[in-house]
């Protein structure tokens, strides 16, 4: 067997083993695990479309003051969907804000599969929706991107520039597809060798964050990362924010894993997050 045919025999048999590898940006689950309903939250169940017409669900939960500060956009990570989120972000409500939280295609209740160009599209779909509902200030938005959802804020506010949006704040993020597709596949021994063209091969930069986070400014960035992050690792963080420019804040938590800000550290980090968004939508 020549070189070449041997090489391209690996690769498939690589593709077999790790489904497309698709899972390692997308693990989606239709089960439901925490509702509004369940701890006792007024919520509004919403179905919109993404650019393709693909059907996305979400919740939206009003500020329990019936006062809204601002509004708070959700964009979650790459497993399983919003309600496995929720607890994460659910005080929000509780402190003066709308909450809106929705699921990429694929997940939860929405329709269709998970890509990178659809999930893209159904983040700026989202914030679409949002900034049209006759009940939310269009002036008055922050976007909030854990782990996938903080790199699809970060693409999407750099490239787009969407007005409106006061503050970005992202956990867990990562830097560029090609770079963690790489880290993860230096972790397995059958992929470790073939890392480089397997990630050329098989995940494209087109909607990473990279070139396009210097475009956010002049809308203040918050990065948060945690230092033990094995799923994203902490200089995945310490890149964005050397690409950023002014206003940005970085946040260290250390010894945190990964999107830990709103879990483990809430005691910390609650009442220290709901002062930024106070700071930015006054």
């Amino acid at each position: 067997m020549k070189i070449k045919d041997a090489f391209w025999l690996l690769v498939s048999l690589v593709l077999a083993l790790i489904p497309g590898c698709n899972q390692l940006f997308y693990n989606p689950t239709s089960l439901e695990y925490l509702t509004p309903k369940q701890l006792g939250f007024a919520y509004e169940n919403v179905y919109f479309h993404s650019q393709d017409g693909t059907k996305l669900h979400g919740w939206f939960l009003p500020a329990q003051s019936g006062n809204a500060k601002g509004t708070i956009i959700h964009y979650h990570g790459n497993s399983e969907n919003l309600s496995h989120y929720f607890f994460h972000v659910f005080y929000f409500a509780q402190r003066s804000y709308n909450l809106f939280m929705f699921d990429y295609r694929g997940y939860g209740k929405s329709s269709g599969e998970a890509t990178p160009q659809g999930v893209y599209e159904d983040a700026i779909a989202a914030l679409n929706y949002v900034k049209n509902r006759p009940d939310v200030h269009p002036d008055k938005l922050i976007v909030f991107g854990q782990s996938l959802g903080g790199a699809l804020a970060l693409r999407m506010m750099g490239e787009i520039k969407p007005e409106g949006i006061v503050a970005v704040v992202t956990e867990g993020a990562f830097y560029a597809y090609q770079q963690i597709a790489e880290e993860k596949m230096q972790e397995v021994w059958f992929t470790k060798l073939l890392k480089y063209p397997l990630s050329l091969l098989l995940f494209d930069d087109d909607y990473a964050p990279a070139p396009v986070i210097k475009n956010i400014a002049p809308v203040p960035l918050l990065i948060v990362h945690g230092t033990r992050d094995n799923v994203v690792p902490y200089h995945h963080g310490s890149q964005i924010f050397k690409a950023a420019q002014e206003p940005k804040q970085m946040w260290t938590i250390d010894n945190g894993k990964h999107v830990q800000m709103l879990t483990k550290y809430r005691s910390i980090y609650r009442d220290r997050l709901i002062a930024f968004f106070d700071s930015h939508v006054d």
